[in-house]
């Protein structure tokens, strides 16, 4: 008599098992309904609430989807942290309040990024930038798993599906001239090919360039590929700092007819003076009682060929007391026969007696260049 009660024990945890499972999304991760509480994906028919398909996408072009969740716990329920698997998307979570406003979350607070109260629906919202897609032109499957406090769904996993479609590609992907000198400018080079084996989608020309550059491309053929090459120039004469810009060129259509979405290729510089010491700061970092310690850098002249002399190099030290511990020296590499070269090594040397618990200052570097006399470098140091 007994048996049929204790079948129904036995039966008891499979079927909570079943049910368990059964609350499992195609993709595992748990979707609650209304009825269970928890955090409720709301506004959607799809069989996939956490699944939403952005399909083919311009690469450089913009898209985001928003899912809208429904805090069904009866209580505030914290969301912890949104992790996303990889740095094309981007998660922001908010929701309106009862008077109105709109609460944002806040995605690298320690407390919590955003705590939903009862009933509050909150917008998730994910946006892809497609240009830190990594592989183009073939199915990508971002995510993103929203971590809460819910005692029905703790875990909730956001997916978004697509395809970055692009014609071209740059090697490398932007020209970065670095530093360049003042007087001479810069010009840096990209090799521009088609995304795709065979593909007949092509470079037309230069659409425009912004930023204070130009540009030119020519077309040739390597190994049987054909590749566009894009040279980009620094006009001469501009203020110091960086600059940056860019050449857009016109492609067709991925069949190699018409003009289809124009390609880019970033470009950027640093302006400098002629001179420049490398690294610009010495740092001597802590040094030990009683020993000494040395930096070193390298004084060069940016324009291709030019040769410089080192006059003298001095040193404005700080506090006053830690002059005569403290000596910098410049040495030719590869000099002329006068004496000339394109590059200086400059070592700064501390003695042992050096006590200075803390001490910087200035180098100062006089030159023969015509058009920079004198370089300034910091440096600093701690003794212990």
């Amino acid at each position: 008599m007994f048996r049929p009660v204790l079948a129904a024990l036995l039966l008891a945890p499979l079927l909570a098992t079943s049910v368990a499972c059964d609350a499992k999304s195609p993709s595992g991760t748990t979707a609650a309904t209304p009825q269970q509480g928890g955090l409720t994906i709301v506004g959607t028919q799809s069989e996939r609430p956490t699944f939403f398909d952005l399909g083919t996408l311009a690469y450089g072009a913009a898209a985001q989807h928003v899912f809208r969740i429904q805090n069904d716990e009866g209580r505030p329920v914290k969301v912890v942290d949104l992790l996303a698997s990889c740095g094309c998307a981007v998660p922001r979570i908010s929701y309106r309040a009862a008077d109105g406003t709109v609460v944002e979350g806040k995605p690298h607070a320690k407390d919590g990024v955003i705590t939903l109260p009862p009933g509050a629906i909150a917008e998730l919202a994910v946006r892809i930038d497609t240009e830190h897609v990594e592989q183009m032109n073939q199915d990508k499957l971002a995510q993103v798993r929203l971590r809460s406090d819910s005692g029905v769904t703790p875990y909730l996993t956001f997916e978004l599906h697509l395809v970055v479609e692009r014609l071209m590609r740059a090697v490398p992907a932007a020209i970065e001239l670095g530093q360049t000198p003042q007087s001479a400018g810069k010009s840096g080079r990209a090799d521009v090919t088609a995304e795709l084996p065979q593909s007949p989608a092509r470079v037309i020309g230069i659409e425009s360039v912004t930023g204070p550059f130009t540009a030119t491309v020519d077309e040739m053929h390597n190994a049987g590929e054909q590749v566009w090459i894009v040279v980009a120039n620094v006009n001469p004469g501009l203020p110091i700092g960086p600059v940056a810009g860019k050449v857009v060129l016109s492609v067709t259509q991925p069949d190699g007819t018409g003009v289809g979405r124009p390609f880019t290729v970033p470009v950027s510089a640093q302006i400098a003076p002629d001179v420049v010491l490398r690294p610009p700061v010495l740092m001597l970092g802590a040094i030990a009682r009683g020993t000494s310690a040395s930096a070193e850098g390298l004084l060069v002249a940016l324009v291709p060929g030019e040769r410089i002399r080192v006059e003298k190099a001095t040193i404005e030290v700080e506090p006053p007391a830690a002059q005569g511990w403290i000596r910098v020296e410049a040495n030719p590499v590869d000099p002329d026969a006068s004496g000339r070269a394109e590059a200086w090594t400059v070592v700064l040397r501390t003695s042992g007696d050096l006590a200075e618990p803390a001490f910087g200052g200035t180098i100062v570097i006089a030159t023969d260049h015509p058009r920079v006399q004198e370089v300034r470098a910091a440096f600093s140091g701690t003794t212990r």
